[in-house]
């Protein structure tokens, strides 16, 4: 596919988060600069036991700190992953008129290890297959050629966030944070590029915990977190992670703060509390760390929709905060809209990647593309 700079096309995104719930779909019309239109949205839940094996895979490879051994677990995975995806792109190319239809996808896949220290990221799930079987292009791979050249590669969604900020905040300094599994940041400036990091845990400890003693996938509004106190101790011994005190931009894998699962000697109530007091103090924190001062707030991810999570970030953070979905954004879906932007940002040959997001030390182009 050969285009001018500023040709726009129509391009399908997907997005499998850490949170492990499912997969998000997403279009948008765009020139891998500027957007112009949002399209179609689509999700697709992970069945149980689909969910309980990828995340039973992605913790056995944490705890072992390499995926050697692991290759057959690695291989179904990706099957299971790409099958999600062929089923939801019939799905949605039904329901859409064919002048709408992607001239590219962008293909994240489902991470399942992330070591950039080691020179090692895992996203699950077979680019090529996914061609063949929808006859569109795929882009995937977004994150390797970042951590192959010494990035921490991730976040990826900033220079979306960074369009989007261009969007709605024109002239105006924006700060874009996530709630999903992890927590990340996207510091949007006029004129530069954008400054990204994971602040650590969002969603991912609570909804474990959840799912272990209430067998449901997330604590809804806050409720039991409400019910519980903060156990101060535990809560300073999980702040002293080393992870909080190095320099941004850092990346963070969901499975390196599960440490924080172990104590069985308090209450339900008191440790999803105190996990909950947990991602509000890493996110307070990692703004403080960029001593910026901030137009705009805007918190997209599961996160959002946690009412008591939302009260007590203001409260912390002393500032009025925007929920994506109130500057007509939409926020379950902006991960899946950034890689259909990265896709198209890849077909243009234009960096996915910057020395303020990842840590690398020149911007760097990214993504392996499959024909179809």
């Amino acid at each position: 596919m050969k285009m001018n700079d500023n040709s726009a096309m129509w391009a399908l995104g997907f997005m499998s988060g850490t949170s492990c719930d499912g997969v998000d779909a997403a279009m948008i019309y765009s020139d891998g600069h500027d957007i112009f239109e949002f399209g179609h949205t689509a999700f697709r839940p992970f069945n149980a036991s689909d969910r309980a094996f990828l995340l039973e895979l992605n913790n056995s490879l944490a705890q072992q700190g390499a995926i050697l051994g692991y290759e057959e677990k690695i291989a179904a995975a990706s099957c299971l992953i790409t099958n999600y995806h062929i089923e939801l792109t019939r799905e949605i190319l039904s329901q859409i008129p064919k002048d709408k239809w992607p001239q590219i996808i962008g293909f994240h896949g489902q991470t399942l290890f992330h070591a950039p220290d080691k020179g090692v990221t895992l996203q699950v799930g077979y680019g090529s297959r996914l061609a063949q079987q929808t006859k569109i292009d795929v882009i995937d791979q977004f994150r390797l050629n970042d951590v192959y050249n010494g990035g921490q590669g991730a976040p990826l969604a900033p220079i979306y966030h960074d369009a989007l900020a261009r969007m709605r905040f024109k002239g105006k300094i924006s700060a874009f944070i996530n709630i999903g599994g992890i927590a990340n940041i996207s510091l949007c400036q006029p004129n530069e590029p954008p400054i990204a990091f994971d602040t650590g845990p969002g969603n991912a400890l609570m909804d474990q915990l959840m799912q272990k003693h209430q067998d449901k996938p997330y604590d809804t509004n806050g409720a039991f977190a409400r019910e519980g106190k903060i156990i101060e101790h535990m809560l300073n011994s999980w702040l002293k992670d080393p992870y909080f005190t190095l320099p941004y931009p850092k990346s963070a894998d969901r499975a390196q703060f599960n440490h924080c699962l172990n104590p069985t000697d308090i209450s339900f109530q008191d440790h999803m509390r105190s996990l909950l007091e947990f991602t509000v103090k890493t996110i307070y924190d990692g703004l403080k760390q960029l001593d910026r001062p901030i137009d705009s707030l805007i918190i997209s991810g599961g996160g959002s929709k946690n009412s008591f999570l939302m009260d007590e970030l203001e409260e912390r953070l002393q500032c009025p905060i925007l929920k994506a979905d109130d500057i007509g954004l939409r926020s379950d879906y902006i991960e899946a809209e950034a890689f259909a932007y990265l896709a198209i940002r890849h077909l243009k040959q234009l960096p996915l990647s910057f020395p303020t997001t990842t840590n690398v030390s020149e911007p760097l182009l990214g993504g392996k593309r499959h024909k179809a």
